[in-house]
């Protein structure tokens, strides 16, 4: 039999109150589902609505990909202060801050093949807009970078941004982070 910690209570009152004042934007997406980029690449372009930005395109081959199949908990949270879904940066801080604030309340990393993924999955117009909460990989100018997504009506786009642990970033910013798994 577990032990229960008052980490794990603490998660628990967190998500009922999150779910009681309303649920910010959340989804499922199976890791490990494509075992190589070019099946990965081939179900992105099944939806004529995606874009790969070019800077993702030239690094595509190097994204890691999850070898076994299993289930990642996806959650959209903003930096700021909002009360159902924001960290609690008031005018918004860096990305270092941004990570440790979420791992405080037991929030993951993706794995950067969560990026590609949430482009395969049906979904609202700009419901999965938001920076990829990942450890930064090498864009082909040399310096780290993340994914993020953009959405409207009628596409979805996958580019590359700044990933330095001190770029700031405003209070409105989304961040999509691996949510707790009990």
């Amino acid at each position: 039999m577990k032990k229960v910690t008052i980490g794990f209570l603490f998660m628990i009152l967190l998500t009922s109150a999150i779910c009681y004042a309303g649920a910010p934007t959340t989804c499922d997406v199976t890791l490990g589902a494509y075992s190589t980029h070019s099946d990965l690449r081939n179900a992105i372009k099944k939806y004529k609505e995606n874009r790969i930005g070019e800077e993702v395109s030239n690094i595509f081959e190097k994204i890691p990909l999850v070898k076994t199949k299993k289930e990642a908990y996806l959650i959209w949270l903003t930096v700021g202060e909002d009360e159902i879904d924001g960290l609690g940066f008031k005018h918004g801080d860096t990305y270092k801050k941004i990570v440790a604030r979420a791992k405080k309340i037991r929030l993951e990393l993706c794995p950067p093949e969560v990026g590609p993924l949430l482009m395969i999955r049906e979904r609202n117009p700009g419901e999965g807009k938001g920076i990829i909460a990942m450890r930064p990989i090498v864009a082909s100018n040399g310096k780290p970078a993340i994914f993020a997504i953009n959405e409207d009506e009628k596409h979805c786009s996958l580019h590359l941004v700044d990933g330095d642990p001190n770029k700031f970033w405003n209070s409105n910013t989304r961040f999509v982070f691996r949510s707790f798994q009990p």
